[in-house]
């Protein structure tokens, strides 16, 4: 705690000059952009912090190449266990389903045994049209559209989602994959999640089970789809009154703060932690404590380009702990890592920031505060946080990131929030409404509308 409290000091003192400042607000000589920001600006214009999206360009080198289309390999820029990090990695060999079907394709394929449209199956394999690379048994059936895309006989027959809420301290990882959205189960060779487990945010296994619990509401909030959503928390991941919580930030007006100690560490991921946009001071080295994580290895459908998902991230470090070197986050790493991932992260704000109490995506808050004496516009409000006890701290709201997976092959996929270096002053993020796309661009995060 005394390195807390020295890094709110180091903060102010060696940072406190002129004014402060938030989001694209300017006052005297000083300003920020769409994440928390300390740095000189000459236009006092500009729009406030919070709402905004993610995009750019990609950080560190490109990923090995695949194999051949259809069955091609993974590319590198692996993470955690699996090595690598940093870069973005290969895709491998794929065809690109193209956009959805509105109607079934005429077809007569000339050779039974070849597969025309390149993928992965025949007509002798089970393919009934041949002609698309939308239709296949190992595609995912579209929803609404009147055409068979799995084969399976039947259009529009891909079986509902998380109809029933799940046990809230249950420790079955299939059980969050299936919360979140994602219950197929692989076959040998169709698509769906392969693998399921809640690790730590190095993907090693001894994760806290009051990390993670599986929520009907928290506070005003109802999942997004379904019956449930999964809660993941550098703290208990449980609401006011559950079995197990503890306040996220200790007692009110505790100093030092408080927050759960659940007595788990582990390494940062790989090219992790990272500093927020111009905050100025470095995250603290050391480790990923009271981590929590989901990882899911997951085959793509053959249509499919995309995996997108739902979150909502809450943080008891606002207002005070602004800017600090022990800030909680919250990433998202494929493997192989999409091209514009952060060091396989594909969950960060437009300024590239990861999420945390930092990012320009923070919207729901009490307006006003005064943080290091710069103003949070919070367009959200605060109505949000009531009865979650985050009731003084600060939220995103629900926003969603998707990006690339690539089309019949395996990825890697770890959800994980985590406080740096020290375990004070907790963190929780909900996570609903994975669905997979052909919108295959480059990773973007931003508010659901």
């Amino acid at each position: 705690m005394v390195a807390k409290l020295r890094g709110w000091s180091l903060l102010v003192g060696s940072w406190f000059v002129g004014s402060w400042f938030v989001g694209s607000w300017c006052v005297g000589a000083w300003c920020v952009g769409s994440s928390v920001a300390l740095a000189a600006c000459s236009d006092a214009s500009g729009t406030a912090k919070g709402g905004g999206s993610t995009g750019g360009t990609s950080g560190g080198g490109t990923g090995g190449g695949g194999g051949a289309a259809a069955s091609g390999g993974l590319g590198g820029g692996g993470f955690g266990a699996l090595g690598g990090g940093g870069g973005s990695g290969g895709g491998g060999g794929y065809s690109d389903p193209g956009a959805r079907l509105t109607e079934t394709p005429a077809c007569t394929p000339a050779d039974p045994s070849v597969d025309s449209d390149l993928d992965g199956t025949s007509t002798a394999d089970g393919d009934c049209n041949d002609c698309s690379r939308q239709i296949g048994p190992n595609a995912i059936d579209w929803p609404g559209n009147g055409v068979d895309e799995d084969c399976s006989g039947t259009a529009d027959d891909d079986a509902a989602c998380d109809e029933i809420a799940g046990a809230l301290a249950s420790d079955d990882a299939w059980a969050a994959a299936a919360a979140i959205g994602l219950c197929k189960r692989a076959t040998a060779t169709g698509w769906g999640v392969v693998e399921a487990r809640y690790v730590k945010a190095d993907g090693s296994p001894g994760m806290s089970p009051m990390s993670h619990g599986l929520l009907e509401t928290f506070g005003s909030l109802t999942p997004r789809a379904g019956a449930s959503m999964l809660a993941l928390s550098s703290g208990t991941a449980r609401a006011p009154g559950q079995t197990g919580y503890q306040a996220p930030a200790g007692a009110p007006g505790a100093n030092p703060p408080g927050g759960s100690n659940l007595g788990t560490r582990c390494p940062f991921p790989p090219g992790y932690p990272i500093a927020a946009e111009g905050c100025g001071i470095p995250p603290e080295d050391g480790e990923a404590f009271d981590s929590a994580a989901l990882e899911l290895l997951i085959r793509v459908p053959t249509n499919a380009n995309a995996l997108g998902f739902d979150f909502d991230f809450f943080t008891t470090e606002y207002p005070a702990w602004v800017c600090d070197q022990y800030n909680d986050l919250f990433a998202t790493f494929f493997d192989p890592a999409p091209a514009g991932a952060l060091s396989g992260n594909v969950s960060f704000d437009s300024d590239r920031n990861p999420i945390s109490v930092n990012s320009g995506l923070l919207a729901v808050c009490q307006p006003g505060q005064n943080t290091l004496g710069a103003p949070f516009p919070c367009p959200g409000g605060p109505g949000e946080l009531a009865t979650t006890g985050y009731d003084s701290g600060a939220a995103t709201g629900w926003v969603r990131s998707h990006a690339f997976v690539p089309p019949g092959q395996t990825v890697r996929v770890r959800f994980t929030v985590w406080d740096t270096a020290d375990w004070m002053l907790d963190s929780l993020v909900l996570l609903d409404h994975a669905a997979f796309d052909v919108d295959g661009s480059a990773p973007e995060t931003s508010p659901v509308r």
